[in-house]
């Protein structure tokens, strides 16, 4: 089992729940930044993937809510608005919690969106998505 994982609350609202505190930004990040958006999740699924493969050296996020840089050597991210709301991860943690994020995203979208989503990643940017065949 993940160390995070996501549920919508009675209002409709995503949210997220921890054993540890220290991975407070990332939930936030997840919920507030990517939310319930299928093509933010594919775009966070994109660039995790592009430093794992070694593709790109570094990846930034510049996000609504959130800063956030992704290298092999780790990521940080930085809340936008709460200076003291800042984390370093382990590009293995993050990756983690972006694969468990996007089965409860897609499940929010339903299938039919996501098909079309990962449609319209692909042909805006003219490339397979890297998650492509791992999850549909």
């Amino acid at each position: 089992m993940s160390f995070i994982s996501f549920y919508l609350d009675e209002g409709g609202f995503e949210r997220y729940r921890i054993d540890d505190d220290r991975y407070v930004p990332l939930g936030v990040f997840l919920v507030m930044d990517v939310q319930n958006i299928p093509t933010l999740g594919l775009d966070l699924l994109e660039m995790v993937d592009d430093v794992v493969s070694g593709r790109e050296e570094v990846r930034v996020w510049d996000g609504e809510g959130f800063l956030v840089r992704f290298s092999r050597s780790g990521v940080s991210m930085q809340n936008n608005f709460l200076e003291h709301q800042r984390g370093e991860y382990t590009l293995e943690e993050v990756r983690e919690a972006a694969e468990s994020y996007w089965p409860f995203l897609a499940g929010v979208a339903g299938p039919e969106q996501v098909s079309k989503e990962f449609t319209r990643w692909e042909q805006k940017w003219e490339r397979s998505h890297p998650y492509r065949g791992r999850f549909f």
